[in-house]
């Protein structure tokens, strides 16, 4: 098929003459052909998985999974670059976490590879795991983990930084210490729940009802029915008219796009209404359906349609702020309504070049005509009050942006066609010749058990064998009295708790609390200071007269500029002719 399919475009050019294929394709297909098989999948070999059903259309469809298929190991490769927290790390820790990382991927894996329900408590810990199965099973006599598997013992392979490490004749940890010193605690890995819808129609409804007959028919009338209604069949399939997507009910779409262009003003009668009704009426119900937007912004995004600048708001309660209180709407491609689709087309088809304005030497292009007329039929359209509640016609916004796109991608669609026209094409096998082996169902339980299991070697018990500073003696408990004959239980009713406390015998009769050194030296210092007398505190120095040692703030001093003046000096004049001679002081020395 792949040879064939070479041959056919051999010949194939562009517009320009430009071939396809180059000259030594064929030189390049006899050297690659031999790795098809490695691409093909191998005969009577299960490849694929059943691992869901999903049910489109009313019909439940199987979900597979290839074994073949690259799906997994792209996924592991995004994941792989997610194990690493941050921008750098060092190589230990780089280690660290890829061996965390890789560990967690196949526990999930394997889980996920199992047709059981999902257990409510989770763990990546084997040793964890294995000491609670041990423990339940003592307990409860059932595990907790009933698909647990220890992991194989470890066979002294190099993967990772440790590998890339033996290559350059160095090691990763040369001790344990400098491993835990250096390994980081913080690893989260997301995690995605995918969740599979269950079947709930089964594909026996969707079959045809056979139709039953009456007694009293003759066999012939009975035989000549379901001729007559294929041929009638035959003949109303043959007058349908597709679209270039092979949908019917393109001719109906047409009549009323060119009915829509028709009309004239700002509005339209009743009786034209009434026409647009009845042929919106004859669409077919794959272009009654309304319209579904699909989602085209982001909560984080900022722009025109999205998100306010000044605002924090949430994206969706802007974008309705936004369509309702003002003018501002984004654009839609042409083609996701067949009506709008199809006015397109016929404004193309009336504007196939620009046009001069009236007195101007201006031209006007003919994306601007066409969307000018769009959205004159659009509010024609919208100030009909019966139009809008008899149809449920909508024409959603456009602009030149999205009109000259979808132009452009018409316009290479129908330039393939035509360069591919008359290609002798081979046909696509859809099925294969012989019938694929069934597919294979998830199974209930793990794998076998490793033979070479790993076991994990739980730390020494140290408990009661820590070193304590200071005088502390270790308290040892005293034996309990052994009572020769059991108690007798109470004649009443109400049942009589008797504790029961295991007596302490110390060594010492007072036992020293042990203390740190820094507490101790504070201690001593805080009783050292009882005995002490409180520091004098310094005398702050008065502002006092240099004559008679008065305050200055007494009654009768001042001062000018530095000069005092006290009442109690021999031979001293009044305070206001003192201050006139310094004042009379002063300017002179100023005019000097």
């Amino acid at each position: 098929a792949i040879e064939s399919l070479l041959l056919a475009l051999s010949a194939a050019t562009d517009a320009l003459g430009m071939p396809l294929l180059r000259e030594e394709m064929k030189e390049i297909w006899q050297e690659q052909r031999h790795h098809v098989k490695c691409l093909q999948d191998p005969p009577s070999i299960q490849l694929y998985t059943e691992t869901a059903r999903l049910v489109k259309g009313g019909v439940s469809l199987p979900v597979y999974r290839c074994a073949r298929g690259s799906t997994s190991l792209e996924s592991f490769h995004l994941h792989l670059a997610r194990f690493i927290p941050g921008t750098s790390a060092s190589a230990v820790n780089y280690h660290a976490y890829l061996l965390d990382g890789i560990t967690r991927w196949n526990t999930a894996r394997a889980d996920a590879a199992i047709n059981t329900s999902s257990n409510t408590l989770r763990s990546f810990n084997s040793e964890l795991k294995g000491k609670i199965n041990a423990l339940s099973q003592r307990v409860q006599l059932s595990p907790v983990f009933p698909h647990y598997q220890p992991p194989s013992a470890y066979t002294g392979e190099f993967f990772g930084m440790e590998y890339l490490f033996n290559q350059s004749g160095r090691s990763l940890c040369p001790t344990e210490d400098e491993l835990d010193n250096q390994i980081d605690e913080g690893f989260d890995e997301e995690e995605v729940a995918s969740e599979h819808g269950n079947c709930e129609e089964d594909f026996t409804a969707m079959l045809p009802v056979d139709l039953e007959g009456d007694e009293g028919e003759e066999e012939e009338c009975s035989e000549a029915a379901p001729q007559d209604e294929s041929e009638a069949e035959q003949e109303r399939c043959d007058k349908e008219v597709l679209d270039s997507k092979g949908i019917p009910g393109w001719d109906k779409v047409e009549q009323l796009a060119r009915t829509l262009l028709s009309l004239k003003g700002l509005s339209i009668s009743q009786e034209q209404a009434r026409t647009v009704s009845s042929l919106y009426d004859q669409l077919d119900s794959y272009d009654k359906k309304p319209l579904v937007f699909t989602k085209r912004y982001s909560n984080r995004a900022r722009g025109r349609f999205v998100r306010s600048r000044r605002h924090g708001e949430d994206a969706s309660i802007d974008y309705i702020k936004r369509c309702f209180l003002s003018a501002g709407s984004p654009a839609s491609c042409p083609s996701r309504s067949r009506v709008v689709e199809a006015l397109c087309i016929l404004l193309c088809e009336k504007y196939p070049h620009p046009r001069k304005e009236p007195n101007s030497r201006a031209y006007i292009s003919r994306w601007r005509l066409v969307i000018s007329e769009y959205n004159s039929m659009k509010g024609r359209l919208f100030n009909s009050q019966t139009l809008l509640e008899a149809t449920n016609l909508s024409l959603f916004t456009i602009n030149e942006a999205t009109l000259v796109k979808w132009y452009k991608k018409s316009s290479r669609r129908e330039e393939i066609k035509m360069l591919m026209q008359g290609l002798p094409l081979p046909s696509p096998s859809v099925c294969t010749p012989k019938p694929l082996p069934p597919a294979k169902q998830r199974p209930s339980s793990p794998p076998l058990t490793p033979t070479n299991p790993h076991v994990f070697h739980e730390p020494a018990d140290t408990s009661g064998r820590a070193c304590v500073r200071g005088s502390l003696r270790r308290i040892t408990p005293a034996p309990l009295p052994v009572q020769s004959t059991l108690p007798t239980p109470a004649t009443s009713d109400t049942p009589v708790f008797q504790p029961t406390s295991n007596v302490f015998q110390l060594e010492e009769a007072e036992v020293k609390t042990t203390v740190s050194r820094t507490t101790a030296w504070r201690q001593r210092k805080r009783s050292a200071s009882v005995f002490t007398l409180p520091s004098a505190q310094a005398s702050t120095r008065k502002y006092t007269c240099t004559i008679c040692g008065d305050p200055m703030s007494s009654i009768g001093h001042s001062q000018f500029y530095g000069k005092q003046y006290c009442p109690n000096a021999p031979g001293q004049v009044p305070k206001e002719e003192w201050l006139a001679q310094r004042r009379a002081e002063k300017k002179e020395r100023r005019i000097d």
